[in-house]
């Protein structure tokens, strides 16, 4: 029997953490942003993250990529209106990216009948 894998994809990049970040980054505006966007949308990841002490660790080079992004339009030319709401999207697809496939993982294991202990599979025939 094949062992199972921890990760979703082997050759997905490793996710980025900082876990020097500064607290005040993470407290801005922007990450609290991002952190709302994490919980609304990953909701068990969030939470792992959470519990484990690592989702500030994962947001502040978040935050950082999207303050590069927001120069690297301007110096482009982007119009100054909505530079960071373009800016905050391609970060948002790169968190969708991080963790769409933890996410669909433990969404997966909850419903899974074996491993869910509310659900007795041996009674369903």
């Amino acid at each position: 029997m094949q062992e199972e894998s921890n990760h979703p994809n082997e050759n997905q990049p490793e996710i980025e953490f900082n876990y020097h970040y500064s607290v005040g980054v993470v407290k801005s505006l922007k990450g609290k942003i991002l952190i709302g966007h994490v919980e609304e949308m990953y909701p068990r990841v969030h939470e792992k993250l959470f519990l484990e002490g690592s989702l500030m660790p994962y947001i502040e080079p978040k935050i950082i990529k999207q303050l590069e992004l927001e120069c690297d339009y301007r110096m482009q030319g982007y119009p100054i209106n909505g530079l960071a709401e373009i800016a905050r999207n391609d970060v948002y697809n790169m968190i969708k990216d991080d963790l769409g496939p933890y996410e669909e993982m433990e969404l997966a294991k909850e419903f899974d009948m074996d491993i869910n202990p509310i659900i007795d599979s041996q009674s369903i025939q």
